[in-house]
């Protein structure tokens, strides 16, 4: 009884884990175009997006602006303003900068922002980007907060035309617990 209570375990651990493998960015160094975070997000860029939670159900949506400035060594600042559906407002404002290439030539970043838990780290490679960070998100009130911290994975592909698809899971212990869909713009001038 006792082995086929350990072999149960052991495949629900492989299930699981099988279940949240996602490609390494490698994958897609041949697609096109490139996607170059510094020359993508400089200026403003507008966002449209929801939220969804782990059955897929829609539960929030929002419009954003970001406002991107860069130094030639591509460190920058990216400023968002989210304009939720329920009348919320909310900004985060991410430092970000390169910091060289992996061991498969993708080229590596990092960043910071006032909610993200630590540093987030990302890999860039042909048209896609995967950023990688633990987010705190309030889940209280402002007068009585209640942190949560979910680890996110964020994938954002470069499509034709400069528009730009971003699809975020976001997990709690391992396990899935919502997702985000964005599509970002440069800014209509």
């Amino acid at each position: 009884m006792k082995i086929l209570t350990l072999a149960s375990v052991i495949l629900a651990a492989i299930t699981l884990g099988a279940c949240s493998m996602r490609p390494d960015v490698t994958v897609y160094q041949p697609e096109g175009p490139k996607l170059e975070l510094a020359t993508f997000f400089a200026g403003k860029t507008t966002a449209h997006g929801l939220v969804k939670d782990w059955r897929g159900k829609v539960i929030r949506r929002f419009n954003a602006t970001i406002e991107g400035t860069f130094d030639q060594a591509g460190k920058g600042t990216l400023a968002e303003v989210f304009y939720w559906s329920d009348g919320e407002v909310q900004t985060r404002t991410w430092q970000v900068w390169p910091t060289g290439q992996d061991a498969h030539g993708n080229r590596t970043f990092a960043g910071t922002a006032g909610d993200v838990v630590g540093q987030a780290t990302g890999k860039a490679s042909g048209n896609a980007l995967n950023w990688r960070y633990t987010l705190a998100i309030n889940m209280g009130t402002p007068s009585a907060p209640k942190p949560l911290n979910l680890h996110l994975d964020d994938w954002m592909y470069l499509l034709p035309d400069n528009k730009l698809l971003n699809i975020t899971d976001m997990r709690k212990f391992g396990i899935k617990v919502g997702e985000i869909v964005i599509f970002i713009q440069p800014a209509k001038k």
